[in-house]
């Protein structure tokens, strides 16, 4: 039996404080950049094979636009060909940050304007990855909930279901009418399944 004393407690990595915190912190570095003449259903299958959120249309590495699978569920609603080139369905201007900006003001970047990417760039403009909601709730998360008390305060309940039988287009379209990044399949009041934001890319290259 050992006499040494009760052991000290094991300690995980120091968390950095999120006032710490900068864009190239906790960015995507692996940016998918595709020209404004690439045709859609090639930048979608970059997307789903690198599993990725979005795609930065740019020139000469200078982002111009953006893809996201958000913009992918507007396109699956509109039937908007494979073939179409990219730039004529991207969205345009596209917002950008710097590398060193501060995590909060990157947050508030994104709460302003409503959207769920700004795109990375460089001292000379040039794009070095992709910054989401997901990167920055990943770091905010475990905060915002012992805040608030425990998951129980931020459930979302008002999420959009659909039985397995319903048309893919039908959830599409009530995704985007409740701006939800996913919908519930359900049987009666049972969910069995979900579609997300992440699955339409592959969704829309199916067909």
């Amino acid at each position: 039996m050992s006499t040494d004393g009760p052991s000290a407690p094991l300690r995980g990595p120091a968390v950095r404080p999120i006032s710490s915190l900068t864009v190239a912190d906790v960015m995507s570095p692996g940016v998918v950049l595709v020209h404004p003449g690439d045709a859609l259903g090639d930048v979608l299958a970059g997307m789903v094979a690198r599993r990725h959120s979005c795609a930065v249309v740019a020139r000469e590495r200078r982002p111009v636009g953006i893809l996201t699978e958000w913009d992918v569920a507007r396109l699956a609603d509109m039937g908007v060909g494979l073939a179409t080139p990219v730039g004529e369905v991207m969205t345009a201007p596209v917002a950008t940050v710097p590398a060193d900006r501060g995590f909060r003001a990157a947050w508030a970047e994104l709460r302003r304007r409503g959207i769920r990417h700004l795109v990375v760039v460089d001292a000379s403009g040039e794009a070095c990855g992709v910054v989401s909601q997901t990167d920055l709730r990943r770091h905010l998360g475990g905060e915002i909930v012992r805040r608030l008390g425990g998951l129980e305060a931020v459930l979302d309940r008002d999420i959009p279901a659909f039985p397995r039988e319903a048309l893919l287009s039908a959830a599409v379209a009530g995704m985007r009418g409740a701006r939800s990044s996913f919908v519930l399949v359900v049987d009666g009041r049972r969910p069995v399944g979900i579609v997300t934001e992440r699955d339409l890319p592959r969704l829309l290259l199916q067909g």
